[in-house]
């Protein structure tokens, strides 16, 4: 028996509060959502600043290990379940809308981009954990894609955190870029806004640049990028069924994978969202919860990355990165031009 007389130290008495693992996630993720209100901030996501927050702070300052004991936890799922609350941005309708066309648009960009995407990595000599990382983020959902197919492929957190800083930064120069282009080139407003819906990386990169063309661009930009979402349910089933297949890794060991339930919970999310009736307030309600998960879940992330092994990572991914946007940029609007 514990003598109580015996000096208890400082790190028992840490590890002996159960909630402090999720205190310094949940302080950095709160400090990443109030930087994001900053004017100069603004159009970078919090999940980008909660990452990046994370990662400074767990390779600058000295930190007690029972302040990160729970990041695992968070990691697994708070993102997970931050992805299965993102279905409620969309609706089977949302899709419904969008036509044909721009649906045979939208899907040739996302297959085709992650396609190549695989081809560049092996060009390239990147790892093909972090391959798929990039073509996700790139050819459907920016960070949340990135999410996903590392919850299905459950690889190193330093992976996702390059991977959404990649992705995250070309999506911001193509939020920029797109409409000083369009000006150039004159493009319609339909075809502006289906070329950012299908080809830039973020939901909220796609609003801020479409709607700089007008309310029909925005619109049509909007809808178009949320139909391109409800596309990360057959590409994370698909990887997840390569590996279940026994892909071969990079170090001959066959791929294992679980069935992706949390895509599956997405997809529901999705279905429910268009059969029943949800009150404004619930459903701007699931959505902070969706958002909040997320940027905690990446604060996790982050904390648990270390710098060193990020910056082994080199920038042949950057490249990756950079040759993955360029197709889908100029893939998608040459489809837009000619079939709308």
């Amino acid at each position: 028996m514990h003598n109580l007389n015996t000096p208890v130290s400082t790190a028992a008495r840490l590890r002996a509060l159960p909630f402090l693992g999720f205190l310094l996630p949940a302080a950095v993720a709160g400090l990443a959502i109030l930087l994001h209100q900053l004017p100069a901030l603004a159009s970078v996501s919090s999940m980008m600043l909660a990452i990046l927050l994370g990662i400074a702070l767990r390779n600058v300052a000295p930190l007690p290990a029972a302040a990160l004991t729970h990041t695992g936890f968070l990691v697994k799922h708070a993102l997970r379940l931050g992805i299965v609350l993102l279905g409620i941005r969309i609706t089977l309708m949302d899709i419904s809308s969008l036509g044909t066309t721009t649906i045979v648009i939208v899907m040739t960009c996302v297959f085709a981009t992650f396609g190549a995407t695989l081809l560049f990595g092996r060009l390239l000599r990147v790892p093909r954990h972090l391959t798929e990382l990039i073509a996700a983020g790139t050819s459907i959902c920016g960070a949340s894609a990135v999410i996903a197919i590392n919850a299905v492929r459950r690889g190193p957190e330093e992976d996702m955190a390059y991977a959404i800083a990649t992705v995250t930064l070309l999506g911001s120069v193509a939020m920029v870029a797109y409409p000083l282009l369009a000006g150039l080139m004159g493009l319609d407003p339909t075809v502006f806004g289906v070329w950012t819906g299908a080809t830039v990386h973020e939901v909220a990169q796609v609003t801020a640049a479409a709607y700089q063309q007008g309310d029909l661009a925005g619109n049509v930009g909007t809808v178009t990028k949320l139909g391109r979402v409800v596309l990360l349910v057959p590409v994370a089933m698909g990887v997840a069924l390569s590996m279940r297949l026994g892909h071969r890794e990079e170090d001959g060991v066959a791929g294992k994978a679980p069935i992706p339930w949390f895509v599956l919970g997405f997809l529901a999310v999705v279905i429910l969202n268009s059969v029943v009736s949800v009150p404004d307030a619930a459903h701007q309600g699931i959505r902070l919860v969706s958002e909040l998960l997320l940027v905690l879940g990446l604060a996790a992330a982050g904390l648990q990355a270390h710098l060193a092994s990020l910056m082994r990572v080199g920038l042949r991914p950057l490249l990756l990165a950079l040759c993955a946007w360029a197709f889908i940029a100029t893939l998608g609007l040459t489809m837009a031009q000619l079939l709308l």
